[in-house]
């Protein structure tokens, strides 16, 4: 509730938008609630079965999320209850993909090269994450000077570009900083990362 709060008052108060979505206050909820998410699945268990039976609710907030995602251009709604169904609807994807079954059309894209391929740039997202927005200086750059005469197709080739760009910074900083630093981990508590693993 309090990042709601910040929300609100943030557009009540006719704050910029792009601050709304990038300062850390303000979205606060959507990191929680993985936090909540990730210690149902390791610590408790009932709960996560919980909710993965409850297949037809988390389509529905799904659906719900995208109906949410109608006022995405800035609007009120989005800016503050908006982020809130997004961040639920990108919690019932999540619970739905982990419990997907082998046999079923999802559980069958889940364990397809494409869903191999997901899987491996999910485990470096961390690190795509952390470069995505020092890697915008890129698209900036392709767009106002490489291909400044067709403003669609340089959008999109910029836009590609910022991508690849992030995975690679972010492959590389998984490789070279996160692998290291959670091997270290595991050497001096060789307990707690066991457990993080069940």
């Amino acid at each position: 509730f309090i990042s709601l709060g910040s929300r609100i008052a943030m557009v009540a108060t006719h704050q910029d938008p792009v601050n709304i979505q990038w300062f850390t206050n303000c979205r606060l909820d959507s990191l929680c609630l993985g936090v909540l998410l990730a210690a149902f699945y390791h610590f408790k268990s009932p709960v996560w079965e919980w909710l993965a039976r409850r297949r037809a609710v988390l389509v529905g907030v799904i659906v719900l999320s995208l109906i949410a995602q109608i006022d995405a251009q800035f609007g009120t709604f989005m800016l503050t209850l908006g982020l809130w169904a997004v961040a639920l609807g990108s919690a019932a994807v999540l619970i739905l993909l982990f419990t997907a079954e082998p046999g079923l059309p999802l559980g069958r894209a889940i364990y397809s090269r494409t869903g191999a391929t997901l899987a491996w740039i999910g485990e470096r997202s961390y690190g795509i994450y952390l470069w995505h927005t020092s890697s915008s200086p890129v698209v900036q750059w392709i767009y106002r000077k490489i291909l400044p005469h067709s403003e669609y197709a340089a959008y999109a080739v910029a836009i590609v570009v910022w991508i690849l760009a992030a995975i690679l910074l972010g492959f590389i900083s998984h490789r070279f900083v996160e692998v290291p630093f959670l091997k270290l981990r595991e050497r001096l508590k060789p307990r707690v990362a066991a457990a993080l693993e069940v």
